[in-house]
């Protein structure tokens, strides 16, 4: 063997080391104060994605991406692996990653069947390939256990941030669609009442209830999918109202406090605002999409405070916690 061939061996010996020990540091160091987290979802990877830069500009404490990270309906493992690497392969998603936490959930377009639920027989691939990209130890839980749901905590007692990250997919039954025609730009579904629909899973409603009942100052829900919003005949938690009741109620009777949900899906941004159900408003920050603008189509929805934005975006949340005040935004492609 030669030295130069030696030497490749022992740097890719060292690339093969730098994940483990970059997630340590990174566990490590979740004792320190959070004050920046942004989020975003629906990624088209392969078209341009400026919006890095503006997100960068802001300097996340950590970055969820919220579904959609990848467009890919592939059943093929390796494809999606090859998806996701287009992703990865963007240099300033790369400056990202480095440079901040990076935690995520999925939605349809990701988990590899359109409107998908429980029934998505190739689920399994599809997890394997979210985990790999998400760099998962291999004692992460959700190796173990069906679905992607996972809890994060940061921060020392008084500063508590715990983001919950909802799997909204792997266990959710099938929608309903209408009888009727639907009004020009709405989408099919209608609210299912009959039979025992099902959005989280019985595991997962379980392990949802333990973790609202940690210690924390912030909650940070992270839904897929709109939990608020329940007019545009498109995907979103109304669709069972009982499941949507369930959550709320949860909420309420774990008294727990200073919740904010974060969705996305709807490649829209919006907020939207629920009074009356917790001791305080619930608010639901919906940032869509990363690198897809939409047609104008304004969606009827009762809740939202301020205007729906149709261009890139995505989303942001600013904790003072000298004030103890949260600031939630929506931000454009040059993060205004």
């Amino acid at each position: 063997m030669n030295r130069r061939t030696a030497l490749r061996q022992l740097l890719a010996a060292c690339s093969a080391l730098a994940l483990p020990f970059t997630r340590a540091f990174a566990i490590a160091d979740r004792r320190q104060s959070v004050q920046r987290i942004a989020f975003g979802s629906c990624i088209d990877q392969n078209a341009p994605q400026p919006i890095w830069g503006a997100i960068l500009r802001f300097k996340p404490d950590a970055f969820v991406l919220l579904g959609d990270n990848i467009y890919s309906w592939t059943s093929n493992l390796d494809e999606k692996r090859a998806d996701y690497a287009k992703l990865d392969a963007q240099p300033q998603f790369q400056a990202l990653r480095r440079s901040t936490e990076l935690l995520g959930t999925w939605d349809d377009n990701d988990y590899g069947k359109i409107d998908g639920g429980i029934e998505y027989e190739h689920k399994e691939m599809s997890k394997q390939a979210f985990l790999e990209f998400f760099r998962a130890p291999k004692d992460d839980p959700r190796r173990t256990r069906e679905g992607i749901y996972a809890s994060e905590m940061f921060g020392a007692e008084g500063q508590r941030v715990q983001i919950l990250l909802l799997d909204t997919r792997s266990f959710r039954t099938a929608l309903k669609k209408g009888d009727v025609d639907r009004p020009t730009g709405r989408g099919p579904y209608v609210e299912q009442r009959e039979g025992i629909p099902n959005m989280l899973g019985e595991e997962q409603w379980k392990w949802l209830r333990e973790e609202l009942r940690r210690p924390a100052e912030v909650r940070i829900v992270a839904s897929s999918i709109q939990l608020l919003a329940a007019e545009s005949g498109y995907e979103g938690w109304y669709t069972f109202p009982g499941e949507r009741a369930r959550l709320l109620g949860l909420l309420r009777s774990t008294n727990a406090n200073g919740v904010v949900v974060i969705s996305g899906d709807r490649h829209s941004s919006e907020i939207s605002r629920l009074p009356g159900v917790l001791r305080y408003p619930l608010y639901d920050v919906t940032a869509s999409s990363l690198t897809r603008r939409r047609p104008l189509s304004d969606e009827p929805n009762t809740l939202r405070v301020g205007a729906q934005y149709f261009n890139e975006n995505f989303g942001t949340i600013e904790i003072d916690w000298r004030r103890r005040m949260v600031i939630m935004a929506t931000r454009d492609i040059d993060g205004k």
